[in-house]
């Protein structure tokens, strides 16, 4: 117990010490000993990211795993950030740590709906001083039932769906077996299908022509997201560590937790 004031009749009151510790109140417990905490800065993770979205902890991916991914967004010359939909099935919370030319500041949190809009929200796209730095994180569930997402590329006139891409990121038992034994990651599901659902409009021209309104979309800008870099490195990834033999692999750092 410790002191404190009640402010009513300014007399000295005993308050519980869990009130003012948050450990206390909140107890963690020790971690799993196959998923020693991690700690990285936003910042930091940045500056080497392949991708517009990066998991900052890319062995942490699977059932109950906390997921904080980085994300900036800059204007350039001739920059384009096509507005798509994302539904998830889990809460995704943005914590803003760098803008400018845009609405939110450094400091805000926002819980997004389940199903929403992802529209870069610079005042310039072709500006290189707007900018946004954020870092969005979702806790992936428990459930039996697998975790499911879904991306929808929009026409640029209407913005009804062109395309829809529902997918769940837990991978199957199988190819769950055939990721561990070679010490690999589990894909980060989010970039990698949105790359498959970006490729199969792209390649189609006739999926670019809106059936609602018949307005001629533009291909989706892939370069401008860079997803398609973090998908060919992961997959590149996967192949060399597939050269060697399973009691061989290289420690990726991929806990082999049961799901």
């Amino acid at each position: 117990m410790q002191p404190g004031i009640n402010r009513e009749n300014d007399t000295m009151t005993q308050t519980s010490s869990a009130a003012n510790d948050p450990e206390e109140a909140y107890p963690l417990g020790a971690p799993d000993d196959d998923r020693p905490p991690m700690k990285a800065n936003a910042f930091e993770c940045m500056r080497t990211a392949n991708s517009k979205l990066t998991p900052m902890f890319g062995k942490y991916l699977h059932k109950g795993a906390m997921v904080p991914a980085v994300s900036c967004i800059t204007g350039a010359s001739g920059r384009s950030f096509q507005m798509f939909k994302h539904e998830n099935c889990v809460d995704e919370i943005a914590t803003v740590f760098g803008a400018q030319g845009v609405p939110m500041g450094p400091g805000a949190v926002k819980i997004g709906a389940k199903d929403h809009f992802v529209n870069i929200p610079l005042k310039d796209n072709q500006d290189p001083s707007n900018y946004v730095l954020i870092v969005v994180t979702q806790r992936q569930w428990d459930a039996p039932e697998p975790q499911w997402e879904k991306v929808s590329l929009l026409c640029e006139q209407c913005q009804e769906p062109l395309i829809e891409n529902k997918y769940t990121c837990d991978p199957a038992e199988e190819q769950l077996r055939s990721i561990h034994s070679r010490n690999d990651f589990v894909p980060f599901a989010t970039l990698v299908e949105g790359v498959r659902a970006a490729k199969m409009l792209n390649d189609d021209p006739e999926r670019l022509v809106c059936k609602e309104c018949s307005f001629s979309n533009k291909p989706f800008p892939l370069d401008d997201w860079g997803w398609n870099n973090y998908a060919e490195n992961a997959a590149t990834v996967s192949l060399a560590l597939s050269q060697y033999p399973a009691s061989a692999a290289p420690a990726s750092g991929q806990q082999k937790r049961e799901v």
